[in-house]
């Protein structure tokens, strides 16, 4: 906790503990929005992954964050970037997505479509146990 509240600029007590893989933790700190009159009043939501060392292993701002386990990643990953494509006039645009996993960080950022992501995620899904807890960590792509 202390890690990412340092890595924040905020202080431990602000910093929760949202998901766990294990050997790694998610801490989300909120932002509170300000008032009408200021620049910059959308509140915001920063996300950090910490490993058991402290050493903070990845960093989003606004990300979604779900649990779940290995045997059913697919149908929970299908559903989260169902709910945040977007839709521009370049077509669908899915989200940066990374899986933790264990003590791994699986990056399925920069794919084309859901179908490359779906497949991706099940072949790296094959060498846990279906019981093996995954968080998925997804943010809308900024176009």
């Amino acid at each position: 906790r202390a890690a990412a509240a340092r890595s924040m600029q905020r202080d431990p007590g602000d910093v929760t503990c949202v998901a766990s893989s294990g050997a790694l933790d998610v801490y989300e700190a909120r932002t509170p929005a300000r008032p009408w009159y200021q620049f910059g009043r959308r509140g915001a939501i920063t996300m950090r992954v910490v490993d058991t060392a402290g050493i903070v292993r990845l960093q989003r701002q606004d990300a979604v964050v779900r649990t779940s386990s290995a045997g059913v990643v697919e149908e929970v990953l299908r559903a989260l970037v169902t709910e945040l494509a977007d839709f521009g006039d370049a077509g669908r645009t899915i989200p940066d997505v990374h899986l933790l996993a264990g003590t791994r960080v699986i990056v399925l950022s920069g794919l084309v479509d859901d179908a490359q992501m779906l497949g991706l995620a099940a072949v790296e899904m094959r060498e846990y146990a279906p019981e093996q807890p995954v968080v998925i960590v997804a943010t809308r792509r900024r176009g």
